[in-house]
Parts: C-alpha cells; sequence; structure tokens
C-alpha cells in the first residue's frame, strides 16, 4: 500500500478496513442527531467508496426525516448492526418511526451510537440526488469495531454471514 498516508488518520487504517469488511451486505442504521432530537433509518444502501481517505456512500429515501436532520448537521453515524439486533433493524425500518426512545444508544463523534455492532463517525461531504433517494458521501473519522457476526438481510429474512469453505483448482500444467 505505497502512497497511503497512513499516520493522517485518527485510527488505524487497518481499522477503518476492518469495519467496511464487517459490513456484510444488510442492515445498517444510519443516524443522525440536531439538537435533542435523534434520528435513524435502517438502509441496505451503503458502501464503501474510498480507503484514502477513508469515505462511505448511503443512499436515502428523499422524504426520510434523517435525511433533512443531516442536510443541517453535516455529520452522520453508521451502525452497521450485529447478530442480535434484530428488532433494532425492525424498528428503524418502519417509516416515520426511526426514533431512539428504546434502543440502548450513547453519542459518538455528535450522532447516535447504538449498543452493539460496528459504529462510523461521519462528516458529509456531499449529496447527489438519485431518483427518489439521495446519495450521500460521507468521510469516515472514527471507528469502532465489533467482534461480532453482521446482521444480514437477504430475502426479507434475518441471517448472518458463514465463509465457504472453498478448495483451491487444481493448477493446469503447460506442455
Amino acid at each position: 500500500m505505497p502512497g497511503w498516508p497512513l499516520c493522517a488518520y485518527p485510527f488505524p487504517l487497518t481499522a477503518a478496513i476492518a469495519s467496511l469488511r464487517s459490513s456484510g451486505n444488510g442492515a445498517r442504521e444510519g443516524s443522525g442527531a440536531l439538537s435533542e432530537i435523534s434520528y435513524g433509518t435502517t438502509v441496505s444502501a451503503f458502501g464503501s467508496l474510498s480507503l484514502s481517505p477513508p469515505m462511505v456512500t448511503v443512499a436515502l429515501d428523499k422524504k426520510s426525516g434523517l435525511l433533512a436532520a443531516l442536510y443541517r448537521s453535516r455529520q452522520l453515524g453508521i451502525n452497521l448492526l450485529a447478530v442480535g439486533t434484530e428488532g433494532l433493524a425492525q424498528q428503524f425500518a418502519i417509516s416515520g418511526r426511526g426514533d431512539f426512545d428504546s434502543p440502548e444508544w450513547t453519542v459518538a463523534h455528535g450522532v447516535p451510537r447504538l449498543a452493539g455492532g460496528t459504529f462510523m463517525g461521519c462528516s458529509i461531504d456531499s449529496f447527489t440526488d438519485g431518483g427518489d433517494h439521495v446519495v450521500v458521501i460521507a468521510t469516515v473519522h472514527t471507528v469502532d469495531v465489533a467482534d461480532q457476526p453482521p446482521l444480514v438481510y437477504y430475502r426479507h429474512a434475518f441471517g448472518t454471514y458463514e465463509a465457504l469453505q472453498i478448495e483451491s483448482a487444481p493448477s493446469k500444467s503447460r506442455a
């Protein structure tokens, strides 16, 4: 990885890579805060954009209360949910129900951080129109990688990731 300014980040680059690897492809909760009101929603359109600097994308419905708060605060928390937090994913998936009344949470990087799972604290760089959604591009400033399997949502069911055991293909000799 020549040329990467590893010392420029307030966390090891390996932590950023580990946090993105722990996302699986499924249940994530985006959060933001404005004054004393916290907002959150479950998203499936999340991805890593860059490692240098560490950046992520998330797509939010244009009618999202969270999106309205993000336009003003420019701060975003990504909570990559872990197995056992299916109830949180369902709670934040219900339109208009993305509140923080019941889950255990704290404030980290100025935004809500849910208990358990991997967390990324981000500052928002830009908003891009994407049809009925807005793509939020954000720089990751802090990460807390959980040592728990990720919660994955696939075909209307929650599950988790299990690595496949793949045997190496035999090499072909050239004659």
